[in-house]
């Protein structure tokens, strides 16, 4: 080893850099490797399911998102409704000088 070392020593900077990159590479895909086959089949993304059981799951999923989508549409229906009623209800709650002179007047929170 000590011999290769110094060889290695002898040569030009170029091949010394070529050599590094070499190593790294090579030691880099090793690497890569060990992770591949050691530690990404113990992540759940592995575990094998019933092609069957994996399709009711997503059907159950995707009728839940359904009717949480349905609900979502209900509750901005009467937050609509809600406002709208509010809307029409205070056109209604103007004043005799509004009306007269067609601007509004600051009022106090609980005033009508």
């Amino acid at each position: 080893m000590g011999s290769f070392l110094e060889k290695v020593q002898n040569l030009s900077q170029g091949t010394r850099r070529k050599i590094m990159w070499l190593v790294i590479g090579v030691t880099m895909f090793f690497i890569f490797i060990f992770w591949l086959f050691i530690l990404l089949p113990q992540s759940p993304a592995f575990e094998q399911k019933n092609e069957s059981e994996s399709l009711g799951e997503l059907k159950g999923q995707l009728q839940e998102g359904v009717k949480g989508f349905e609900e979502i549409q209900k509750q901005f229906s009467e937050i609509k409704e809600q406002y709208s009623e509010e809307k029409e209800q205070s056109s209604h709650d103007k004043t005799d000088k509004e009306i007269e002179s067609g601007e509004p007047r600051p009022r106090l929170p609980l005033e009508k």
